[in-house]
């Protein structure tokens, strides 16, 4: 047991070593995104920064696996005494210890903005407080409440995204757009599409989400309907049933895709 994880362990420290070599123009870009997201938190809106879970769920497995798409090391793991399930696992703890870590951190950071409200300075309406007075809830409970799903939601686009670098390394380089030998991988329009369509539909659908429980948005009878729906269904045991039910959720979807990984990856010819 001692040596499966201090093996896990070691590999941790491997990918961490990798990811500072070169320049990883990808590390810098979701560091500005976050930033941005980071300051609208406290600026804007705590709202603002509870989407970042799914933006640090959508950046981490391109941050990490950049360098040894770029350079083609992936072959490198066969030579090495290393067994394909450590590395799958090593690297979903590595990922999702990371995902968890800053998650919390943000979360952090926005509960701090509620208690400042430096907002105020900048702006009279403030849609997190609006949305609470709508609900008749805290405006702490509204936080919780939109952080949990976008948690969630991260959730799964961590999970999902390194099933999809280990069962077609190179399809997620192309996707990425990824520098390989010092040669840049030109994304199709198709390609780029793709890639960015899961966060400007996330994003769509949490400002319309939003906008409808305010009536800042006017949308169709079906669409209120539903969103009130998910408003009872959050407020049933103050809304603890709902967020174990997600919770369990992501925590299935973690598992199914891990197992998905080990053996899709022990199938694959490297």
């Amino acid at each position: 047991m001692k040596t499966e994880l201090k093996r896990i362990r070691d590999l941790i420290r491997t990918d961490l070593i990798t990811m500072q070599g070169g320049k990883n123009n990808v590390t810098a870009l979701a560091v500005t995104i976050l930033l941005i997201f980071g300051g609208g938190g406290f600026f804007v809106s705590p709202l603002f920064g509870v989407m970042i879970p799914p933006l640090i769920a959508g950046f981490l497995p391109t941050v990490i696996f950049t360098n040894e798409v770029k350079y083609r090391s992936t072959k490198l793991w066969a030579l090495l005494p290393v067994s394909r399930r450590d590395l799958v696992r090593s690297r979903f703890t590595l990922l999702l210890g990371a995902f968890l870590v800053s998650s919390g951190v943000f979360y952090a950071l926005m509960r701090l903005s509620l208690a400042l409200r430096l907002y105020r300075e900048t702006q009279e309406f403030e849609i997190l407080e609006k949305m609470a007075e709508v609900t008749g809830r805290s405006a702490v409970w509204v936080l919780n409440m939109w952080f949990l799903v976008c948690f969630v939601i991260g959730l799964y686009a961590a999970a999902n995204g390194l099933h999809s670098y280990f069962k077609d390394t190179q399809a997620f380089g192309r996707m990425m757009g990824v520098k390989t030998d010092g040669a840049k991988t030109q994304k199709s329009l198709k390609q780029t599409i793709v890639s960015n369509a899961g966060a400007v539909f996330f994003l769509a659908v949490w400002l319309l989400a939003m906008g409808a429980m305010i009536g800042m948005i006017p949308v169709g009878s079906v669409v209120l309907l539903a969103v009130d729906l998910i408003v009872s269904a959050a407020q049933v045991a103050d809304g603890r049933l709902l967020g174990i039910v997600m919770l369990a959720a992501g925590i299935l979807e973690v598992i199914y895709q891990y197992a998905a990984t080990v053996m899709d990856y022990e199938d694959r010819e490297l």
